[in-house]
């Protein structure tokens, strides 16, 4: 409409898409009672994990920021020195505020009265990087103000209010839809800037795409490392731990979830338990969706730790990549704890 400045033709087509989802509706309301996209809809609306909106707008500033880590390092690129200036009082405002507080969302900031200050830094770093976004999109806009501008703005802002407002969570894969849009504006401040202006200075791109490609790899490494110590764990527990898998019922659910059913272990049902004397119940305490076991029904047998990756963590100590309900960062470089296993035995 923007390009064409009245309605055409063009406009039924747009229809497509909303009378697919109108259908969908009908449809699985028909054949279950309910229709899965309004209870989608009311799933994510109520069901809110990692705080209330201004944790939730910090989470998803330092998910832009960290998951599209070309905001940060390209940053000398992108601006002039007085705008650099302004982000960086900006990072040491934001630190300020953010060691003040008891939490961000659910993750505590403040513990046994010392400030995280690793944690603080590193949301400061990618809050700030993420809020740059906000003026990137702007100086787009005020530059040129053309359809596109209006698209590429409307792209980011769409994705980001879902992520932060819409969406049940905050996770990397919310933030991820906007990236092809970030890469054109990222683009089309550099040409407003004269970069390509000789083929040399392209050269200077290499520094921060380097640095991008580096921390995405190493974050890759880390999660890979933890999904691996889910494996590594579910093999000991079925396998090594000298007990039969049909007496090995189990907590949680993921990946670790996946290999101990492969491996023959059941999920205990918390509605319906069904214990057996000598039976052994497996609990992985950082996981999703555990409940406490009966006092009178059994007893603790043993610990277990498996250690992911030491040095940066994807969903521990400040990081949710897939859930900010379990930290505000997309991931942190920090002594990352190792993944901890509680067995306990069937009275």
């Amino acid at each position: 409409w923007l390009e064409r400045r009245r309605i055409g033709c063009w406009l039924p087509y747009l229809c497509l898409p909303v009378l697919a989802l109108v259908f969908y509706q009908w449809l699985t309301h028909r054949l279950y009672g309910r229709g899965l996209l309004l209870n989608a809809v009311a799933y994510a609306t109520h069901l809110r994990v990692g705080g209330e909106l201004p944790s939730k707008l910090l989470a998803g500033l330092a998910f832009a920021g960290g998951g599209l880590v070309m905001l940060l390092t390209a940053a000398p690129l992108l601006w002039d020195r007085k705008k650099l200036a302004a982000g960086v009082f900006m990072a040491v405002m934001v630190g300020l505020f953010v060691s003040t507080m008891d939490k961000v969302g659910a993750f505590p900031v403040i513990d046994a009265g010392k400030v995280k200050w690793l944690f603080v830094i590193q949301i400061s770093l990618w809050g700030t990087a993420g809020t740059s976004l906000a003026f990137l999109v702007a100086a787009d806009w005020l530059r040129q103000k053309t359809p596109a501008s209006a698209l590429l703005g409307l792209w980011v802002a769409g994705t980001f209010v879902f992520a932060c407002a819409v969406n049940w969570t905050v996770s990397g894969r919310n933030i991820l839809p906007m990236l092809p849009a970030v890469s054109l504006l990222l683009i089309r401040r550099l040409e407003a800037r004269d970069f390509f202006r000789e083929w040399r200075s392209t050269r200077l791109l290499l520094g921060p795409l380097g640095v991008s490609l580096l921390i995405a790899l190493l974050v890759a490494w880390a999660d890979y490392r933890l999904a691996d110590s889910a494996r590594t764990a579910a093999t000991f527990m079925t396998q090594k731990l000298g007990v039969t898998p049909n007496t090995i019922w189990f907590e949680g659910h993921w990946g670790f979830q996946y290999y101990m059913e492969k491996f023959g272990a059941k999920a205990l049902d918390r509605h319906d338990l069904h214990l057996s004397p000598n039976e052994v119940i497996v609990v992985p305490t950082r996981n999703s969706y555990l409940f406490p076991l009966p006092g009178d029904q059994v007893a603790p047998w043993s610990e277990h730790e498996f250690t992911a990756s030491k040095w940066l963590a994807t969903m521990s100590a400040g990081a949710g990549y897939y859930s900010d309900g379990w930290g505000p960062l997309p991931f942190i470089f920090c002594s990352a704890p190792a993944e901890q296993y509680l067995v306990f035995r069937v009275k």
